[in-house]
């Protein structure tokens, strides 16, 4: 502060302070002074920018259009239009966000998330027919693989999951299938048409060994999560095993496989294996504890199992680790301490708002009022 005092227009001492003021949570200092050096400076667009990122930390999406504006004026790149229309689209001004991107055609036409921008926009504006057209032009002009990603998800946020599903198909016809087909029938899991996904991924399986590691990641993923919601748990844990040999430390997809081993599978030694591997990962992980705390319970090691879900809790009380060790202590006939946790569950899951858990939880403790309790601990959703 005595620096910019003596010096006022040492501009980036001005940025330091302003970027202290923000660390320090002093808002309402950092506010005046980056209008004063917004003043001071007019020309330089930073002081707008940051301007407007304080005006949405504020809620305020409005003021932080304005601000946005002013940036674009001095610094009319594609990155700033599309943090401007992105933010007229949240102050849901999508009459304001077309006639933006209508200005700037030339941007417009060379980066696919300024369509994707406009798309969202004609959504709004009650113009959909536009809005798929657009859509389409935006899937057309992606290049990599991650970006044809972002723009189907952005799509999919923009319209529902089977519109987006068609719009991609109608596209793209039978090109970049290795690419496509995938999150065609990622579209249709999510909208549980498993049986299709499935028979859009087996055309592709032959193949898949020849293309980029993103791709065959990608496609296992896909087919493992099909699989499994399809009910084909055998082969959803052979696709969750391809997919561990493309990326060894995937923590997802170790946990994933485990809690297939565990609760379709019957296997509770290979899950431990698995849960141990993930918790070489993550040692302080609630939800890996917690997994490797029930894989131990069923093989028959129900100390280290207490010990694993103790630590879990310790980590992080959650719903489910609270309903997991409530129903252990009662297999071991601990009922007042099971009790204890699993009213913590049915507490926490309520604010969590998790049915599933205070569902479980509810239950039991019904059971045990009633006094007919069946002791056979549940398995839960994998971390």
């Amino acid at each position: 502060e005595s620096l910019v005092v003596r010096e006022p227009d040492f501009e980036k001492a001005r940025f330091e302070l302003a970027q202290l003021y923000e660390q320090h949570n002093e808002i309402r200092k950092l506010n005046r002074f980056l209008a004063e050096s917004a003043d001071r400076f007019p020309q330089n667009h930073q002081w707008p920018r940051l301007q407007s990122i304080m005006a949405l930390r504020e809620n305020d999406p409005v003021v932080a259009v304005r601000r946005m504006q002013r940036t674009f004026e001095l610094n009319p790149t594609p990155h700033t239009l599309i943090d401007l229309v992105s933010l007229q689209i949240r102050a849901d001004q999508p009459l304001e966000a077309l006639e933006a991107l209508r200005a700037q055609l030339d941007l417009v036409r060379r980066e696919p998330r300024l369509q994707i921008l406009r798309g969202h926009a004609l959504v709004m504006a009650e113009r959909r027919d536009e809005a798929v057209l657009v859509f389409g032009m935006a899937l057309r002009q992606t290049e990599t693989y991650d970006e044809l990603i972002f723009t189907s998800g952005q799509i999919v946020a923009a319209l529902d999951l089977a519109s987006a599903a068609t719009l991609i198909a109608d596209t793209f016809k039978n090109s970049r299938p290795f690419q496509v087909q995938p999150i065609i029938a990622d579209l249709e899991t999510q909208t549980k048409r498993y049986e299709s996904a499935l028979r859009r991924l087996e055309p592709l399986q032959s193949d898949i060994g020849t293309r980029s590691s993103k791709e065959q990641i990608y496609y296992y993923t896909v087919l493992a999560g099909a699989l499994y919601l399809d009910g084909q748990y055998e082969r959803a844990a052979n696709a969750y095993e391809h997919l561990l040999r493309l990326d060894p430390d995937n923590l997802s997809t170790i946990s994933k496989l485990a809690f297939v081993h565990l609760k379709d599978l019957f296997q509770p030694k290979e899950a431990v294996r698995l849960a141990k591997r993930a918790n070489a990962l993550t040692p302080d992980d609630p939800l890996v504890l917690d997994l490797l705390g029930v894989a131990l319970f069923q093989a028959g090691e129900s100390e280290a199992a207490l010990e694993n879900l103790q630590a879990s809790i310790k980590a992080k009380r959650l719903p489910l680790n609270c309903l997991h060790m409530g129903e252990m202590l009662l297999k071991l006939g601990h009922r007042e301490r099971a009790v204890e946790f699993l009213t913590d569950a049915r507490t926490l899951a309520e604010q969590a708002q998790d049915e599933r858990v205070r569902t479980a939880a509810t239950n039991w403790l019904e059971s045990l009022n009633a006094e007919t309790m069946e002791l056979t601990p549940s398995q839960s959703s994998p971390p």
